[in-house]
């Protein structure tokens, strides 16, 4: 079924928060080597390792009202003394124009990924612009597609992304699949109605149009859990549940949620438990905490952003420690902690 393929499809095509923060940190390095008066930033789009997620991930930071932005095409860069159309400040009597006059202006990205390179723009000889140190090879970005972007609120480097725009990202996850979920079940409860005529298909149609309008009317929370640890002198699998079922509806379903666990928690009680309490099933990733120490480990905070908010049941010990340790500081995750 093509409802079917577009699920895998959009699992596997989704944009990660990771993605969209380092877009971010991309341009808030670029900013922090121009002076304060500066107008625009302007580089070749593929600069961007990805063009298709960067502009997605420029989308969404637009939306969060961190910056506008858009494509020239076919435009030329030039470096001229000055401030002419659309512009980036380089210095007192220099700038950086688009269709400007002036001497023609070509910009190196270091090679690599691109995405976390620096990058050089040269007018001729004359280096105009470097935001970083390039250890390997300076690479000519060539002709193209130019990206210019005007930051309009606050926007730093950072190691997570802040918690409206992770918020509002996740929750973009659980619309699109639900919306596939549903497509789905629509599909196959009017082939089943069809047996007993069109009015029974038209009525099947009726109750999820109705049932999707009730769900748009419910008001979704808009605040995050407190990071924290809640200790457990016993396997407290109701508070859990508790926490995951706010979450779930906080985050727009179980696509934003990843349960990370050690022994002698067990899963299988859990999704017991979450059946008893809720009357669902526990569709959530569940993964060892052996797992969430590699994914750090290899990538730092930005990796635990593609696993949405985090759920840890521990247990005190070693490996405990060292979680708490790595989490220090991190908002999109909670902690139950079982005294052994």
């Amino acid at each position: 079924m093509d409802a079917v393929f577009k699920k895998r499809f959009a699992r596997i095509s989704r944009l990660r928060p990771s993605y969209v923060l380092r877009v971010s940190n991309t341009i808030a390095k670029i900013l922090e080597n121009l002076p304060e008066d500066r107008g625009y930033i302007i580089l070749p789009l593929n600069v961007f390792k990805y063009k298709v997620y960067a502009l997605r991930a420029l989308e969404a930071l637009r939306g969060a009202g961190v910056i506008d932005y858009h494509i020239v095409r076919s435009s030329r860069m030039s470096v001229s003394s000055k401030a002419t159309g659309v512009y980036m400040k380089l210095g007192d009597l220099t700038y950086v124009t688009l269709g400007g006059e002036g001497v023609e202006a070509n910009v190196y990205t270091c090679r690599g990924n691109p995405l976390y390179d620096p990058i050089l723009v040269k007018a001729g000889d004359n280096i105009v612009l470097q935001t970083g140190r390039c250890t390997e090879q300076w690479i000519r970005a060539g002709n193209g597609e130019i990206l210019v972007v005007e930051v309009t609120g606050e926007l730093k480097f950072n190691r997570i992304l802040e918690p409206q725009l992770f918020l509002d990202h996740v929750r973009s996850w659980a619309v699109e699949e639900e919306g596939l979920e549903n497509l789905v079940q629509l599909v196959e409860n009017a082939l089943a109605a069809r047996n007993r005529g069109l009015e029974a298909v038209n009525k099947v149609i009726e109750d999820s149009i109705l049932e999707y309008l009730e769900k748009r009317q419910r008001r979704v929370p808009d605040v995050l859990e407190t990071p924290g640890i809640i200790v457990c002198k016993r396997k407290c699998y109701e508070e859990v549940v508790q926490r995951v079922w706010s979450l779930v509806k906080t985050m727009g379903g179980p696509q934003g949620v990843t349960i990370f666990y050690d022994n002698p928690w067990d899963p299988g009680e859990l999704a017991q438990a979450y059946r008893s309490l809720t009357n669902t099933t526990l569709n959530i990733k569940m993964r060892g905490v052996g797992k969430l120490l590699s994914l750090i480990s290899r990538g730092g905070w930005e990796r635990l952003l593609d696993e949405g908010y985090i759920i840890i049941l521990s247990r005190t010990g070693a490996k405990h420690e060292r979680l708490v340790k790595a989490l220090e500081g991190y908002r999109y995750h909670v902690i139950f902690q079982l005294n052994a």
